[in-house]
This record gives C-alpha cells, structure tokens and sequence, in this order.
C-alpha cells in the first residue's frame, strides 16, 4: 500500500476514536512502530489533532470530536464516481435527480487538467440508454425526510 493510500486509511480508521495507541496503527495496518511514529507526524501536519498521554492509561487523544477529512481518490476511484453518476441520472427519477449535475461540476473543479480531460473523454464515448422510469415513487423525498428527522 502507498504511504498516501495507508494515510488516508488511517484518517478514516481514526475519525471515530477520541484515543488511539501506537500499537493500533501498527496492528491494523501492519507497519513498524517507526513507520507508525512517522504516520501520526504525517496525519498532524493533514489536520488531525491530538495530545499524547503517557503512562498506564496513556495514548493519543484526538482533541476535535469530529474529523473533517480531504478526501482522496485515485484515478479508478474517480472513474466510477463519475461513471456511476452519470448512470444513476438515467436511471430513474429521484428527489436529487436535479442535483447530479451540480455534483460532476464541483467535482471536475477539483480534478487536474489530465483527469477532466479523461472524464470528458469518457463522457463522451460512453453512452447510457435507458428508459423512462416506470415506477415513480412519489413519497420518496417524504420518506428521506422522516428518516434525517428520526436520525
């Protein structure tokens, strides 16, 4: 695995904990105790924040209750978000229906030049038929709405 790749990972394994041992990264991840002590550098300087303890109950507090995390994609990752959003558009109709487009955009701004030209390459050649969606589900929005109000 790719040290930025490993990084990323351990972001995301992190987001949840408010206190993490050393000896987690290294288990879970199969990384020595140096190249663990090199990540928690790397994962301060990528905005994770934390305070050491040591001791008995000692470890690595995160100090933010919430992590928001850059998020990274390598370039096959990228290729079926916007694989997958152009086909869920033609799929069926759906409360977001409208805001598919608004996603490939802010997510092609985000891209290098290299990429949105391959995205627009695929865009381009590959090309979904469907047909109108025969069964509409009129409540759906209401539904979603009742589930973030329960949450």
């Amino acid at each position: 695995m790719k040290k930025s790749e490993r990084l990323n990972q351990e972001l995301l394994y992190l987001t949840d904990k408010k206190i993490f041992h050393l000896k987690e990264l290294e288990e879970k991840f199969a990384i020595s105790e140096r190249t663990a002590l090199r990540d928690i550098t790397d994962l301060e300087q990528l905005g994770l924040a934390f305070y050491s303890e040591t001791g008995r109950s000692g470890g690595y507090h995160i100090t933010n209750s919430k992590l928001l995390l850059p998020i990274r994609f390598n370039t096959q990752e990228i290729n079926a978000i916007f694989f997958a959003l152009q086909a869920i558009k033609n799929l069926s109709e759906t409360p977001y229906s409208n805001e598919y487009q608004k996603i490939q955009t802010k997510l092609l701004k985000n891209l290098p030049q290299k990429l949105q030209n391959q995205i627009s390459l695929q865009k381009e050649f590959v090309h979904y038929i469907s047909q109108p969606s025969l069964n509409e589900v009129p409540f759906l929005l209401c539904y979603l709405k009742l589930v973030w109000i329960i949450a």
